[in-house]
């Protein structure tokens, strides 16, 4: 089971507290996100690289390649690498 420590509870309770109703509101969905999201990944076993992983990737392996080319070039794609 993926938390193998914990009790075998079936569920939990959440308290909240914030300065207005507004901002317990965005933590209620915050938190809501959050379940849901874990929820997902225990049902279908796999995850999805997000937030901005793609970009990332393409940055670190635009830098090698530029490593391997001359002159503007290499400007050029470390520059593009550099951006994402």
């Amino acid at each position: 089971m993926f938390f193998e420590g914990m009790s075998q509870t079936r569920s939990q309770t959440i308290i909240l507290r914030g300065a207005n109703s507004y901002f317990l509101d965005e933590i209620e969905r915050s938190i809501h996100d959050s379940i849901s999201i874990v929820k997902r990944v225990l049902e279908s076993n796999s995850v999805v690289a997000g937030g901005g992983a793609v970009e990332v990737a393409l940055a670190v392996y635009l830098d090698d390649f530029a490593r391997s080319l001359g002159s503007r070039e290499q400007l050029a794609v470390a520059e593009f690498a550099e951006s994402l």
